[in-house]
């Protein structure tokens, strides 16, 4: 769904929003709104919430009883905006690339990593015949 918001002079902001299933064990219907963008000279008129009072009214209609709000976690001024209108924080999502990740993870590349498990068979050793496993000693 798109609503947009127009003036004199053209459009000025827009909100982009579409069902969402929110909740592992039990969803709940909601509407996420992943796009609320206003024209930044015309901030703080009333643009953003207009669209979002539109959006409060598509949900009601289409049954949803939660709206979800996403914006970037460097955008301090969306951040705030949201939470002055009652938005609270849901969950934290952290991004890296394969590559960082895998030299954080000291992994080699990756054809050097299949390499490296084709020349490395799994060998187990025998326990030597004991028939208990090995009892730890406190103080040893």
């Amino acid at each position: 769904m798109l609503l947009v918001a127009v003036d004199e002079g053209g459009i000025v902001g827009l909100l982009v929003a579409r069902p969402y299933e929110l909740g592992t064990i039990e969803s709940t219907p909601t509407l996420h709104v992943s796009h609320l963008i206003v024209e930044p000279k015309l901030r703080r008129r009333g643009v953003g919430r207009t669209l979002l009072v539109a959006a409060v009214h598509v949900a009601e209609a289409r049954g949803y009883d939660r709206i979800l709000a996403t914006a970037g976690s460097g955008s301090r001024e969306a951040n705030r905006y949201l939470a002055r209108l009652g938005f609270a924080p849901l969950v934290v999502a952290r991004l890296a690339s394969t590559t960082t990740l895998r030299r954080s993870l000291g992994l080699a590349e990756p054809q050097q990593h299949l390499a490296v498990l084709r020349r490395a068979p799994l060998r187990r050793r025998p326990l030597s015949g004991r028939s208990t496993p090995p009892r730890f000693i406190r103080g040893a």
